[in-house]
């Protein structure tokens, strides 16, 4: 499923997704059909300041997400322009600058990086903020094709209008705690 977390900003969101992303200690553990869990891909909130290095080319950044397993150095190039091609990232070339690209392309880069593995577990962040109305709903469809072939993908956003279009199973965090939005003030942190 799609799991929506929402709430103001600064009620926890970002250490909850950090923590499940491993970024961040904790006590406890996550578990995934029983079973525990660290494959989980990260698509962060500020995608220039976390998601990408901006001096490095596209290959490099699409790299990053493979630290454990690189492909062999000829098959670079090849593998990245199949990724580039399945998520529609608009390059001139795979050793382009990712800080020349448009913010719906170093978007869909993180996206890309994130997902191409098939991580069983996804931690989004306001996914979309910024983006166009184009690029906004091919991150949709990416997120809801990791739900369908099995992935558990945890959608934390300030937007509600997002996580009611997307999510389907919504909580709301506040003060650091998550719980079921019954009513309005449940959203703002009053009482429900």
């Amino acid at each position: 499923e799609i799991f929506g977390i929402g709430g103001v900003d600064g009620n926890g969101q970002v250490e909850l997704a950090e923590a499940l992303a491993g970024l961040r200690s904790y006590r406890g553990s996550i578990l995934l059909k029983g079973e525990g869990s660290t494959d989980v891909a990260y698509i962060p909130a500020d995608r220039q300041s976390d998601g990408l290095a901006l001096a490095m080319t596209v290959s490099e950044n699409l790299l990053l997400g493979r630290l454990r397993s690189w492909p062999p150095r000829r098959e670079v190039e090849p593998w990245a322009r199949k990724l580039i091609a399945r998520y529609e990232v608009k390059v001139s070339n795979p050793d382009q600058s990712v800080s020349e690209l448009s913010g719906g392309n170093q978007q869909k880069l993180v996206v890309a990086r994130s997902l191409d593995r098939e991580p069983p577990v996804v931690v989004a962040v306001n996914p979309t903020r910024g983006l166009d109305l184009k690029a906004t709903a091919f991150v949709y469809d990416q997120l809801r094709h990791a739900r369908d072939r099995g992935a558990v993908v945890i959608l934390i956003s300030a937007d509600l209008d997002e996580l009611f279009a997307v999510a389907d199973r919504v909580s709301f965090m506040t003060a650091g705690v998550l719980s079921e939005a019954k009513n309005a003030s449940a959203l703002v942190g009053g009482s429900p």
